[in-house]
């Protein structure tokens, strides 16, 4: 193995790791600092008792953490190759395309939605993941070629 395919499996398990916790971001952030730290949306629902719910985020939570352990296994494969298309999707929809929906519904509902945009908000790391998932997946690829 080389440098390369060793940082590039690194990413992968990490990336993988943050994904399937993503759970304690969106729950923290919706109990502990009221959708403010930018990884819950603001819902336009609340339950009976006028609380915010964790409605649709499960399904996110449920979604990222799948994809957290594939990302897990994927990087333990002899073969790299066979994961392309996984990283391929995560770079561009996983959080490439939902990164940039995003954006925009932060950016349609900035009032609300002002943390989602910060540096510390689920925008900013959606694309900085992408990016680095992006860089790294060319690296070792070029590794290949030659």
């Amino acid at each position: 193995m080389g440098k390369e395919e060793d940082r590039y499996r690194l990413a992968l398990r990490v990336i993988g790791f943050m994904n399937t916790t993503f759970v304690v971001f969106i729950y923290g952030d919706r109990y502990f600092f009221d959708s403010q730290a930018g990884y819950a949306w603001s819902p336009h629902h609340y339950d009976e008792h006028g609380n915010v719910t964790l409605e649709f985020e499960w399904m996110i939570i449920a979604t990222y953490f799948m994809l957290g352990l594939t990302l897990m296994k994927a990087s333990v494969d002899t073969n790299l190759d066979r994961a392309k298309y996984l990283v391929d999707f995560c770079i561009y929809g996983a959080f490439g395309a939902h990164g940039v929906a995003m954006l925009f519904e932060a950016l349609n509902d900035y009032e609300r939605e002002w943390g989602h945009l910060m540096p510390w908000g689920d925008v900013p790391l959606l694309f900085t993941l992408s990016a680095a998932m992006y860089y790294l997946k060319t690296k070792y690829e070029a590794t290949l070629k030659v």
